[in-house]
């Protein structure tokens, strides 16, 4: 219907005032109703005749939308904000209505954005419309924002919403924007809570709880589990600077070492001299060291 709305109202002269035939919106709501949950990749203009309807005649299907709503856009609840926000400077407002917007419940905020370009788009051709903000206050202020019980004619609520009404209109492209500066302040708080918590807590909260009474296995039984694992050794004084190395549960270092095709030939005629001569000397203890990693994690 927005759509419908956008690419052939902006012509017309009293959007969203002007009724249609109420026998022919009854019967287009009707059919949109039935089917929309029925049929695969629904769309508005294969499967209902909105194209014989006139632009006021879904416009005013569009209002009985809102009305009708489970719940309104902006809750009562919510609403306790603005007389709040009212009583900052100006660009306090807006930022602070920034803040208000972005901490909606992200089905009510987009639906909210889509109204509010809608509503800027018919102001934008006012002199056409004949639709500023006041008139279009004057029609969807009500279906969108709650009002307390016993104060529907309370004309001083009333005026104080078609002021909000108009600070959401026309400020829109602002106010679902999110600020620069709390961009950064996320990425700083998601950092340092990152950085503060041990690896082994995050991976089990991530997974969800452990039932009571199970321990997580220390990161180094994980690895005994693995049949066979490839690692790549690094080693900047041999003839080749690194080889990818398959080890298992009962590999040393040693073993790896000694596996290494790129160990310099005076070492390995050393090893083969004693061996050939049947000496015990112990021989040097052989390393690996791990890079980048996570040992004792």
């Amino acid at each position: 219907m927005v759509r419908f709305i956008e690419e052939n109202g902006m012509l017309v002269q009293g959007i969203f005032r002007v009724p249609g035939s109420a026998e022919r919106i009854k019967a287009f709501r009707k059919e949109l109703e039935e089917n929309f949950y029925k049929i695969p990749n629904y769309s508005i203009y294969d499967h209902t005749n909105i194209s014989e309807l006139t632009v006021h005649e879904v416009s005013s299907a569009f209002k009985a939308f809102l009305r009708e709503l489970p719940a309104y856009l902006i809750s009562s609840e919510r609403m306790e904000c603005f007389p709040n926000i009212k009583t900052l400077p100006f660009t306090e407002q807006i930022k602070a209505t920034n803040m208000f917007i972005l901490s909606m419940k992200e089905e009510y905020r987009d639906t909210l954005q889509v109204f509010l370009r809608l509503m800027n788009l018919t102001i934008e051709n006012k002199s056409v419309t004949q639709m500023d903000d006041q008139n279009l206050a004057t029609c969807h202020a009500p279906n969108v924002f709650a009002m307390p019980k016993g104060s529907e004619t309370d004309m001083t609520r009333i005026n104080d919403n078609f002021g909000y009404f108009k600070t959401l209109t026309n400020y829109n492209k602002k106010l679902f924007a999110v600020p620069p500066n709390f961009i950064s302040q996320i990425r700083q708080q998601y950092a340092t809570g990152v950085s503060a918590k041990p690896k082994r807590k995050f991976i089990s909260k991530l997974l969800g709880k452990k039932s009571k009474g199970e321990e997580i296995p220390p990161p180094r039984e994980e690895l005994m589990r693995l049949k066979e694992v490839q690692i790549e050794v690094h080693a900047p004084q041999m003839t080749r600077e690194s080889a990818v190395i398959t080890i298992n549960e009962s590999t040393t270092a040693k073993d790896v070492i000694y596996q290494y095709e790129a160990i310099p030939k005076t070492i390995l005629e050393d090893a083969r001299r004693n061996i050939a001569q049947g000496e015990n000397e112990d021989r040097a203890i052989e390393y690996l060291c791990e890079v980048g990693g996570n040992i004792g994690q």
